[in-house]
C-alpha cells in the first residue's frame, strides 16, 4: 500500500519502480499492514478508533470485506503460520498417565521391600 491512497503496488526488485497492483474498492482506510495466510488470501488491518479490525481483500477484485475487531487497540503486526500446532490425542495422554502411574507404584514397592 502507498502513501494511504487505498491501492496495493508491485515493486520492481531490480528498478525500485512501484506498479499499480490493485485499487481497494472498499475499506481504503486500511494501514500498510499486510500478511497473506497459507491459501494466499490477503489480510489487512485498519489502526483508526479503537480497536484495530482485520480485513481481507480480493485480490482479483480489490474488495475490502471487514472480518471484525481484533481486540487489539492499534494492532502493529500481523503474520500467519503456515504449522499446524497439533494437540496431543486424549488416548495418549491417558496411556501416558497410566503409565506413570505404574512406574511410580513399581519404584514405591520396591523401596518399600
Amino acid at each position: 500500500m502507498k502513501g494511504g491512497d487505498g491501492s496495493i503496488y508491485k515493486i520492481n526488485s531490480v528498478t525500485g519502480a512501484a506498479t499499480l497492483f490493485i485499487a481497494i474498492t472498499n475499506g481504503s482506510e486500511l494501514d500498510n499492514i499486510l500478511a497473506f495466510d497459507s491459501t494466499d488470501k490477503l489480510f489487512s488491518v485498519d489502526r483508526f478508533g479503537g480497536d484495530s479490525n482485520l480485513w481481507t481483500i480480493d485480490l482479483s477484485t480489490g474488495l475490502g470485506t471487514l472480518i471484525g475487531p481484533t481486540g487489539i487497540p492499534r494492532l502493529g503486526a500481523l503474520a500467519f503460520s503456515s504449522e499446524a500446532v497439533p494437540e496431543p490425542a486424549s488416548l495418549t495422554l491417558w496411556g501416558l498417565g497410566a503409565l506413570g502411574c505404574a512406574v511410580a507404584g513399581y519404584c514405591r514397592r520396591k523401596l518399600a521391600a
